[in-house]
């Protein structure tokens, strides 16, 4: 290895500039050899950070997007018993059984003789204090109360109908038993006394004695009927017993101040039904401003929440906002909480609704009313409550609203909830809870939405480690899609993805979950996506990815596996592993489409960033090389076949073939980075033939596919067997126009090519003549013109004169204007700007220690890559001594020394310009034509 080797360091492209090694440097050096330490794996990282290897990116998986705002997705619905989207929501049956019980007494007493009467009478003292019969109440979990049919709602507490709408006309009850509100009691006035126990017994005994006279019988019966009411509906009978007779004044519901109403007159006039929607709502807001300044209790409470249900089966949208609202804002629990919460879930179904929750505080009512629901017992308020969360999340200002109402610690804390009722119980768990699992998982996927404006607060939630245990926990195939769903967006922004990295034994979360769930596409997906963002992240991670037992293969099988499978095959909807809303898709995002191809680009970009930590790229290609070349091999294949496939879609057939060709070309160029070319026979060569013609036909195009070709030809170019099949397969006829592309580092893989095909003594002549007319052609000694250089000389060291004098004259002319070029010399930006420089990435100094032995160039090193979507890491240079030599001594004419001491656009073109300087003369000193001496004659 040469000192212009172990200067340019492992990862660094070959048109990075050359640096003589600053103090620090040394020290470091000197200080590793003398305690026999390797370099720190920061510095040896240094160099790809100055731009060598980059991380391979995708686009992120779709996220389906239905038509409407279901409890539940169709496939889920399959599965029984499941609760239900739709539901009834007049939960109470208002019938009064006071007065129905009254007024069929009377009409039971009209029919009765006087001894039937006084037979009533004796059963009602016999019966005063027996107990009365414990009703039997159905258990919770028996059908028709839970989510097979419609769920009704115990009966409030208390007495059925308020005291001034009772028939109240004779009875008999305990005052103490009478004690209402302080506004019923205002409402509420006892007069005089109706009897006493000596009028009571005159009264018999006049009956005894005028019993033949039929006036008097008339009126006896009278006054016994009376006696008899009272005795039938009093608390309790006896002889000293005082009757008393309430004169109840009834409530002002005709007010039009509703301010001044009590909260007794405006339950009253709620219960009435107005049918004008106005006034309904100006009651509704007026009891929300009275509760808020003086929350009901007791029966007055259950007064108001009978009014609320009245209006609860409204048709007018509004109405049903404003019964929510006072109903959440009564801070109600259990069965009310879950029918409030079934009524918001009713609105949020309607998208066309989201203007309620934007313009009042029915959002942060809902998040506070499900904070006091426990999910395990009270998995309903969890189901309708979180569903209501999850759909309006989807729009992005009620997400964000919903963050600052605490939404995502909500949903994080319910999750914790159940996963350790699920860690406490294994063996399974209540339906019930998984119904709540998926909604609240669903709910934080919504959330994750509104990233990166609130990754600290969901940061701050807690939320990330406990979907990373919900994934080891739970087999629940919708709950695990949603944890995947979440994972999958979180690992997008930068601070979420920097935690799960740093996250100790994440990495082998995800690895066992995917391993679990490769046959599943839409889990599958998700979460290679998760680990290839996680891998492009961090050093850590990509370590902790590649150490996890078994991780490689599971990645080498999943690649085997879908990319045996037919481009032609359609998801199964019937099978267990089909994605349920596959017919709903939308990309958003501009997502991919979750095909199968959409699972090999997701994996195989998992392969390609694990190649950015070294020792994971030299394991690869040490340990795994066969199977990685046969796996990316069948992914051109299905690739290439996607491409010339004739389907009704072909546009998304040719989008999805493209893409997965870059992913697998860019794979291959960073696993042969490491690669070095065995001595001949290649135990490889027949793999490393077929998938270089494979390559080969990609460069007949125009996209990104074909750029990672140009970069993939040039790592595997180096050795002289490859370069020299490459040509066969007419590389040469399409490499041209890379030579003019318009991102750099397109044109310097393709004179890579160029400097290792003439280096290999392969149609030297024509590779010369395209290196010629591409110098020609450039503007100024950029990156590629020392290659090209490079690529010409190689050419004549293989052949006494591969250029036409055209062409030599060209090259003379372009190199020494390069030479010239007086403008290269401007000033460095770093010196202008002072002391802040170093702290602009851009033209910061890149201090950095190179280890020898981890080099794995040959003589000339070069290392392309893309701007934006791949990783690359290209090396190319001769294989052979007389190819990077130079004149009849086999001189190697390799880049000089030079100095860079910062990244900014004047150092980067000094740079390239001293690269050129090195190869330029030597190779002008060729092309310059022989010279003949005349013979001169003399006298």
């Amino acid at each position: 290895m040469s000192e212009r080797g172990a200067r340019r360091g492992a990862g660094a492209p070959f048109y990075a500039p050359l640096r003589r090694k600053t103090s620090a440097e040394i020290i470091s050096e000197a200080r590793a050899a003398i305690y026999g330490a390797e370099m720190s794996s920061a510095s040896s990282s240094g160099g790809g950070g100055a731009g060598g290897l980059r991380p391979l990116r995708t686009r992120r998986p779709y996220t389906p997007r239905e038509p409407q705002r279901t409890l539940f997705t169709e496939r889920a619905r399959k599965k029984e018993p499941r609760p239900p989207s739709s539901f009834d929501l007049k939960y109470l049956s208002l019938a009064e059984s006071g007065e129905e019980s009254l007024a069929a007494m009377d009409a039971r007493i009209a029919h009765l003789d006087e001894d039937s009467l006084n037979e009533m009478l004796a059963e009602t003292h016999n019966n005063k204090n027996k107990k009365p019969a414990v009703r039997s109440q159905a258990k919770p979990g028996q059908a028709g109360d839970v989510w097979g049919g419609f769920t009704k709602l115990p009966h409030l507490s208390g007495r059925s109908k308020p005291l001034h709408r009772r028939n109240t006309t004779g009875q008999v009850h305990n005052m103490e038993d009478l004690k209402p509100e302080v506004s019923l009691a205002r409402a509420i006035s006892i007069t005089r006394p109706l009897g006493d126990e000596t009028s009571f017994s005159n009264a018999l005994l006049i009956e005894d004695l005028n019993a033949k006279t039929p006036t008097a019988k008339r009126k006896q019966f009278t006054s016994v009927k009376a006696a008899s009411c009272d005795a039938a509906s009093g608390a309790g009978m006896s002889d000293e017993i005082a009757v008393r007779h309430l004169a109840v004044q009834l409530p002002n519901t005709s007010s039009d101040n509703y301010d001044t109403m009590t909260i007794l007159e405006l339950s009253e006039a709620l219960s009435q039904r107005s049918r004008e929607p106005l006034r309904t709502l100006e009651l509704l807001e007026a009891t929300i401003r009275a509760v808020k300044a003086s929350p009901p209790g007791g029966s007055l409470r259950d007064l108001l929440l009978r009014a609320l249900y009245t209006n609860a089966d409204s048709e007018d949208e509004r109405v049903l906002v404003g019964v929510a609202r006072a109903m959440l804002t009564l801070r109600i629990t259990g069965a009310h909480l879950a029918g409030a919460c079934k009524l918001v879930f009713r609105i949020a179904k309607n998208d066309k609704n989201d203007h309620f929750f934007r313009d009042t505080d029915l959002l942060e009512l809902l998040v506070e009313g499900c904070g006091r629901a426990e999910p395990v017992s009270e998995s309903e308020c969890c189901v309708y409550g979180c569903a209501a969360l999850r759909v309006l999340a989807l729009e992005p200002r009620l997400a964000a609203r919903a963050h600052r109402a605490g939404a995502a610690h909500l949903a994080a804390l319910h999750l914790k909830i159940l996963n350790n009722a699920k860690a406490e119980a294994r063996r399974g768990s209540a339906e019930q809870s998984t119904h709540a699992l998926y909604q609240v998982t669903g709910a934080l996927r919504s959330l994750a939405g509104a990233l990166p404006a609130s990754a600290r607060d969901f940061l701050a939630s807690g939320a990330l480690p406990e979907l990373l245990a919900a994934l080891q926990l739970h087999t629940d195939r919708d709950v695990l899609t949603n944890v995947a769903r979440c994972l999958s967006v979180v690992s997008g922004e930068a601070t979420c993805c920097a935690w799960l990295c740093a996250r100790a034994g994440a990495c082998g979360v995800l690895v066992r979950a995917l391993a679990a769930c490769a046959p599943r596409a839409p889990l599958a997906v998700r979460l290679a996506y998760t680990l290839g963002n996680m891998a492009a992240a961090d050093e850590r991670a990509r370590n902790d990815i590649y150490n996890e037992e078994g991780a490689i293969d599971v990645f080498l099988t999943i690649l085997e596996s879908y990319a045996a499978r037919s481009a032609q095959d359609a998801p199964d909807t019937d099978s267990e592993h089909s994605e349920p809303e596959q017919h709903l898709i939308e990309s958003d995002l501009n997502g991919s489409d979750g095909s199968h191809e959409d699972v090999l680009i997701k994996t195989v970009r998992v392969v390609a960033n694990l190649c950015l930590t070294e020792r994971a790229g030299r394991g690869l290609a040490d340990l795994h090389a066969e199977r990685i070349v046969k796996a990316l091999l069948a992914c051109l294949q299905l690739a290439e076949k996607n491409v010339l496939i004739q389907t009704a879609d072909r546009s998304g057939a040719i989008e999805r073939g493209e893409e997965l060709a870059t992913a697998a070309l860019a794979t291959l160029n960073n696993m042969t980075f490491y690669r070095e070319p065995p001595d001949p026979p290649d135990p490889l060569h027949v793999h490393i033939d077929n998938i270089c013609k494979a390559t080969c036909r990609w460069l007949r195009g125009r996209g990104p596919a074909a750029c990672e070709a140009v970069r993939a030809l040039g790592n595997v170019s180096r050795a002289t067997r490859t370069a020299q099949l490459i040509v066969l397969e007419g590389a040469l006829d399409w490499l041209e126009p890379f030579l003019q592309h318009e991102e750099s580092s397109v044109r310097c893989a393709a004179a890579g090519v160029l400097v290792n095909v003439c280096g290999a003594g392969a149609e030297g002549a024509a590779a010369a003549g395209l290196a010629a007319r591409a110098l020609a052609a450039a503007a100024a000694p950029s990156a590629p013109a020392p290659l090209l250089a490079r690529a010409l000389w190689n050419a004549h060291a293989h052949e006494h004169a591969p250029l036409s004098p055209v062409h030599a004259h060209l090259v003379a002319e372009a190199l020494a204007m390069f030479i010239d070029d007086e403008s290269v010399f401007a000033a460095c930006e770093a010196t202008n700007m002072g002391n802040q420089y170093a702290n602009e990435s851009p033209i910061s100094k890149h201090h950095v220690t190179f280890d020898t032995e981890n080099n794995n160039y040959s003589e000339c090193e070069a290392s392309c890559f893309s701007s934006g979507h791949v990783t690359s890491g290209v090396t190319l240079g001769s294989e052979e001594g007389d190819g990077a030599g130079g004149g009849e001594g086999g001189e190697d004419l390799g880049f000089e020394d030079g100095e860079a001491e910062c990244g900014c656009e004047p150092c980067r073109r000094l740079a390239h310009w001293d690269e050129l300087v090195g190869v330029a003369l030597p190779l002008m000193e060729r092309l310059r034509p022989p010279r003949h001496d005349a013979s001169v004659g003399t006298d």
